[in-house]
Formats: structure tokens, C-alpha cells, sequence
């Protein structure tokens, strides 16, 4: 579990209940995670420069949705597994007690049947 704390612009440092509920969610071991939702809305429109001069001016040195996601996936215990070919990269969510030898040994099975029906289809048609 966690909590997510939507707060205003002028309070994203100094607000009372965001204290209280840090407090609160210290006690019981549970990760807060701050975000600002006017904030990271106007985020979506700006470049990568304006991005970092914005979050610098607001106090913040990341927006908050990485913050959310990143603590979501050490929650949910997950990693991002990535494969590349010659015409695309892919990443993979996956379970990291899973690792990635597990998902690969799955990819490649996969791979493999799928080549071995070709190879039937093939000398069938022959």
C-alpha cells in the first residue's frame, strides 16, 4: 500500500496534513508519494528544457509521476526487462524474483514452437 498525496502548488513543501499523514504513514512503514496534479498537467506540454526549468522554479527535481511510478514497481516487486532486434526494442515488465534468464528461457520456448510450426508449414506445403 501507499498513500498519494495531491497538494497544491503553494503547499507542495509546507502543508500541515501532508505532515500528519507522512507521520501517520511512518508508523505503519507505508511510502508516501507527493504530487502536484495542476503541476504535472502543465508539464505535459512543454520540451524537455522548459520540463527542467519548471521543475526547478516548482522545487522539484522530478515529476511526480515518475516519483509514483517508481515506487509502485518496488511495491509490486517489478523490473523492466528490455530485448532488442534489428527493427525494434521492447520492454518487458516483469516479476524480479523472476529475473530476466526466466522470461528469456519463456521468449525463446515461445521461439522456438513458433519456428517449429513454420519448418511443419513449410514441408507440408513442399
Amino acid at each position: 500500500m501507499m498513500f498519494v498525496a495531491n497538494v497544491s502548488e503553494n503547499e507542495f513543501t509546507d502543508n500541515k496534513h501532508l505532515s500528519d499523514l507522512k507521520s501517520f504513514a511512518s508508523k505503519i512503514n507505508t511510502p508516501v508519494v507527493t504530487i502536484c496534479a495542476s503541476l504535472e498537467s502543465q508539464l505535459v506540454d512543454f520540451d524537455e528544457n522548459e520540463k527542467k526549468e519548471f521543475l526547478k522554479e516548482s522545487g522539484m527535481e522530478e515529476p511526480g509521476l515518475n516519483r509514483l511510478i517508481r515506487e509502485a514497481f518496488r511495491l509490486l516487486g517489478l523490473q523492466t526487462f528490455f530485448t532488442a532486434g534489428p527493427n525494434e526494442v521492447r520492454a518487458w515488465t516483469i516479476k524480479k524474483e523472476s529475473g530476466a534468464r526466466g522470461s528469456w528461457r519463456k521468449f525463446t520456448q515461445i521461439l522456438n514452437e513458433d519456428l517449429f510450426v513454420l519448418m511443419l508449414l513449410v514441408i507440408l506445403t513442399l
